[in-house]
């Protein structure tokens, strides 16, 4: 029989005692002490602090000191650790579950069946190539699964990104797939050599509102204002487009605020975060390493400020604030700025240029146990990257 296996590690530890006990024929009891304490019961399939560590409970659990674990000969070895869990403590980057937040996708990258690789349109996958805007799909050509790792060499000449979390679709809802709303704490592992960059793009790790991928000029559109007037949001996590005048440690994480009706010749307008929009890492950073690059993302309520954090290696460098305020007229201006991302939600895209691979570990999205669901109209359910995407 296999046994569960328990970890305390030492960063963050509840510093109590987990007892282990079989109550035959399939059951283990995991208990520790009660006390006034609250504690949050994590597990994962692999024995590590930068492991991916899920809540066993829904909740942070009082008083309640045991936990029943059904065991199979056939099931991996599972670990659990128990992490005190402080009210009002600040976000761990590090332990997202330990903050509250549910695990509500992930892709570790560990088959390539998770890819409409062949441009299906069918729901139940987490990434496609299909483009929407009317652009062609990029080719499969560019992508590759092997050895838990997602390689991505390029995209199409006029794609916006090499994969998306959706894809347009002739349903309701105009897409299938998945985007989020209501906040979230995203975040994705990899690699790239800067020394390859060249005039074809660059490695990038951003999402835009769905509402105006799937249906621009209705879902996107600013109340009180003319037929086709847009209002949505583009919220880049990471883009490797500032070494030229920034320096080749640092990197852009961009919050874009669309506004206008689509021109053909000059798009859409946009105001965007220009103060602080360059992430600069730590001297002797080196991108051909793997690293974590995140962005937590907190609504604004009640008139409190939204804000998001963009985060490196679970250190929090740079964030843009807001206040909800209503729809209010163009163009976006004050304290309201960016605060249409309240309304969005966002589908994810990963993206390179041709010759500039990006070698991706895992992508992950986490919300609060309150807005834990991802915008997906009857499960079948997206981001446009440029000024000038074609309608």
């Amino acid at each position: 029989m296999t046994l569960a296996l328990l970890a305390l590690l030492p960063s963050g530890r509840a510093r109590v005692l987990l007892d282990v006990q079989w109550l035959p024929p399939d059951q283990v009891v995991i208990s520790w002490p009660s006390g006034p304490q609250s504690y949050s019961l994590q597990y994962s399939t692999i024995l590590s602090e930068g492991g991916l560590w899920q809540k066993a409970v829904d909740n942070p659990v009082a008083n309640q000191n045991r936990y029943f674990v059904t065991n199979s000969a056939a099931a991996a070895p599972c670990f659990y650790r128990l992490r005190l869990h402080q009210v009002g403590a600040p976000f761990d980057s590090n332990d997202p579950a330990a903050s509250g937040y549910q695990l509500v996708f992930h892709d570790e990258f560990d088959s390539a069946s998770t890819i409409d690789l062949n441009a299906s349109g069918l729901p139940g996958f987490n990434w496609y190539p299909q483009q929407f805007f009317g652009r062609p799909s990029t080719s499969s050509n560019y992508i590759r699964v092997a050895n838990g790792e997602l390689t991505l060499s390029g995209m199409d000449a006029t794609s916006f990104y090499t994969l998306a979390s959706a894809a347009p679709s002739t349903n309701a809802a105009g897409y299938v797939g998945q985007a989020w709303g209501s906040g979230a704490f995203i975040q994705s592992r990899f690699h790239f050599d800067p020394a390859l960059m060249n005039t074809n793009g660059w490695p990038a790790f951003w999402s835009m509102a769905i509402e105006h991928m799937a249906r621009p000029g209705v879902a996107d559109q600013w109340p009180g204002q003319a037929a086709d007037y847009a209002h949505f949001i583009e919220d880049d996590f990471f883009e490797y487009d500032t070494y030229a005048f920034a320096g080749a440690q640092s990197y852009g994480a961009a919050l874009h605020d669309w506004y206008g009706i689509w021109n053909p010749t000059t798009g859409y307008s946009n105001v965007f975060n220009q103060a602080n929009l360059v992430v600069q890492t730590p001297a002797g950073t080196d991108f051909n390493q793997f690293h974590t690059y995140a962005q937590l993302w907190v609504p604004s309520t009640n008139g409190q400020a939204g804000f998001v954090i963009n985060y490196f290696d679970g250190n929090p460098l740079s964030r843009v604030n807001w206040v909800g305020s209503g729809p209010g007229t163009p163009p976006p201006s004050g304290s309201s700025l960016f605060s249409i991302i309240d309304q969005d939600h966002l589908a994810l895209c990963l993206g390179t240029g041709v010759g500039e691979p990006m070698v991706l570990e895992w992508v992950r999205v986490w919300q609060l146990g309150t807005h834990a669901a991802s915008y997906a109209p009857n499960r079948t359910v997206s981001g446009e990257h440029t000024a000038n995407p074609a309608k």
